[in-house]
């Protein structure tokens, strides 16, 4: 999996599969960063958010190691 960030992050907050497929691939598409976490609106810019940009203590990470079972 090219995009696992994202995946943690669909996974965080609860996305169906075919959600967590349909972000993958536009994230292919847009050659998003490799840490994305998700798009943002257009009307807030459309750029990807990063997973580089959360707190070291964000609950993502925890969620992050129980799936890849690594930090970054």
């Amino acid at each position: 999996m090219k995009y696992k960030h994202l995946y943690t992050w669909d996974t965080l907050m609860g996305s169906y599969d075919y959600w967590k497929e349909g972000q993958q691939a536009l994230a292919e598409h847009d050659n998003a960063p490799l840490d994305a976490i998700y798009k943002r609106s257009e009307d807030k810019g459309g750029d990807w958010e990063r997973a580089s940009t959360l707190t070291p203590t964000h609950r993502f990470w925890d969620t992050h190691r129980a799936i890849h079972g690594e930090t970054a």
